[in-house]
């Protein structure tokens, strides 16, 4: 039991990892981002799914890149990790 714990942290750890490096490069999608913050709190589709507010289809279809979610549904993800979406005039 401890050995699974410990890969479980593990895991996380390097999940929230490679989220800040993705994000320090520029480089984090919306799919990937909702699938590692995932990984980071150890839930499965289902259980990120009823944390953040939307259905199991709509994790489903962002974390395979099928989807085109509202705003508002963007911040839902992005929370978790006290991470935001900017939009600026470049």
């Amino acid at each position: 039991m401890v050995s699974f714990m410990s890969e479980k942290l593990a895991k996380s750890e390097k999940a929230r990892d490679e989220l800040y490096q993705l994000v320090e490069e520029g480089k984090l999608t919306l799919a990937k981002a909702s699938k590692l913050i995932r990984i980071i709190y150890q839930l499965n589709q289902s259980q990120y799914a009823k944390k953040i507010g939307v259905s199991v289809e709509t994790v489903i279809k962002i974390e395979s890149g099928q989807a085109n979610p509202t705003l508002e549904t963007v911040k839902k993800i992005l929370r978790p990790m006290k991470l935001q979406l900017i939009i600026a005039k470049i």
